[in-house]
């Protein structure tokens, strides 16, 4: 997982599910570590929602859980969750 430092606060890429395509698909988002496994999503300066239906939209703080999907371990978005 890279992560990058954006103003003291450390930037990391996680993978939301988009829905509505037809077969599974994930866009990997920036966003912020709050907790170990809690981050808030950011919204990328190319997010339409009329184009892209994402399972959590951004600005949600999201529960994430490492998986292993094509050989690669990621951060993928599992919940929403309340905020701290």
């Amino acid at each position: 997982m890279s992560a990058v430092m954006v103003s003291n606060t450390e930037m990391e890429t996680v993978f939301v599910r988009l829905l509505d395509e037809g077969t599974d698909v994930m866009r990997p988002v920036q966003a912020e570590r709050i907790r170990p496994e809690i981050f808030r999503l950011f919204e990328p300066a190319d997010y339409d929602p009329e184009y892209e239906k994402w399972e959590f939209v951004p600005g949600s703080l999201v529960r994430c859980e490492i998986r292993h999907i094509n050989n690669e371990v990621i951060p993928v978005v599992v919940e929403m969750v309340e905020p701290v």
